[in-house]
């Protein structure tokens, strides 16, 4: 059977992850009320741009208004009680437990004060800084307890992320640090500069792969929560691999390839099992620890060999193999 050879060289090759995700701000604050209440007004909306300082929402101020009133005429009185108390300190009317709990309630009443006011002030929330409004999880009239989301915020000064999936062959190559180039489907044929900002160590339950982070470093003027973005890393993890034709493949079992690797001299066939390190959309590559089964210099069939089985003898033809291996660069 005449079948096509090519020779088995081997070359460092970049091999880039590629993955696809959701554009974010890298940092997004989720704002809540500290005390439970009615919403007496929301101020903004999903995509409105907001100022340091801005009102966002707040609660009905009858019930707060309420308690602070409260827990200051306690404090009032808790203070009156004690400076009687010490102007008739020394008397025999005045014992020195009796005056010791009324330094303790006044102390109580303290306390209860600052929380008063505390909870006073956080009826409202405001902005912490200038960003973009993601979400409004709550209406007026509405009752919300505390710490319940009312409004998500996306802070400006912290930039923008492409937050991707990676699988556990990938996540092992990639390292916090290593370049990327970005392309937002609303802005097709443009590429933006990116670098790996967080790598997850632990793999989501569920899908059973592991979060990383892209931060774009430039960008375009306008951009929006949710934006679907394609990722290429660049790892600084070059290997040796050999480049091979797919048609050189017989079988594919998980990560272990399968062809033929012809001998020269007695034009034989021999089926080889081969660890596989990716392909690309003609080629698969090799890595170089089968050098001891598919060694530099050695011919596999490249055209043919589905027709084969081991021991057969072939027609082939074996072009000059001594020209210098180039370096590759391939998708997977």
């Amino acid at each position: 059977m005449r079948v096509a050879v090519t020779p088995v060289r081997y070359a460092m090759v970049t091999r880039p992850v590629e993955a696809s995700g959701r554009l974010v701000n890298q940092h997004e604050l989720t704002l809540s009320f500290k005390t439970s209440g009615v919403v007496a007004a929301v101020e903004v909306h999903p995509g409105e741009r907001v100022a340091e300082g801005d009102l966002l929402a707040r609660l009905d101020p009858e019930e707060s208004a309420a308690a602070l009133n409260q827990a200051e005429a306690r404090f009032v009185k808790a203070k009156r009680d004690l400076d009687r108390l010490q102007r008739l300190r020394g008397s025999q009317a005045v014992s020195e437990e009796r005056l010791q709990n009324a330094l303790t309630e006044l102390q109580l009443a303290e306390a209860a004060l600052t929380v008063a006011r505390y909870s006073e002030r956080h009826s409202t929330i405001v902005a912490p800084a200038p960003g973009v409004v993601l979400s409004r999880s709550a209406e007026p009239s509405e009752w919300v307890g505390p710490g319940q989301p009312v409004v998500a915020l996306g802070l400006d000064a912290a930039g923008w992320v492409v937050r991707v999936s990676l699988t556990d062959r990938e996540v092992v190559r990639v390292s916090l640090g290593d370049p990327a180039d970005v392309v937002l489907d609303a802005y097709p044929g443009q590429r933006w500069r990116g670098v790996v900002v967080e790598l997850g160590s632990l793999a989501r339950a569920t899908v059973g792969t592991f979060p990383a982070e892209v931060q774009l470093l430039d960008a375009p003027p306008r951009l929006s929560n949710g934006l679907f973005a394609q990722v290429r890393i660049d790892p600084q993890d070059d290997q040796r691999l050999a480049r091979l034709p797919l048609a050189a493949l017989v079988a594919v079992d998980d990560t272990q390839a399968t062809l033929f690797r012809v001998d020269p001299k007695t034009r034989r066939v021999q089926s080889v099992m081969v660890p596989m390190e990716g392909f690309d959309d003609r080629h698969f590559f090799v890595n170089d620890a089968a050098v001891d089964r598919l060694a530099p210099g050695d011919w596999v069939v490249s055209a043919g060999a589905q027709f084969l089985r081991p021991g057969v003898e072939v027609q082939a033809e074996f072009p000059d193999a001594t020209a210098a291996p180039t370096a590759a660069v391939i998708s997977r």
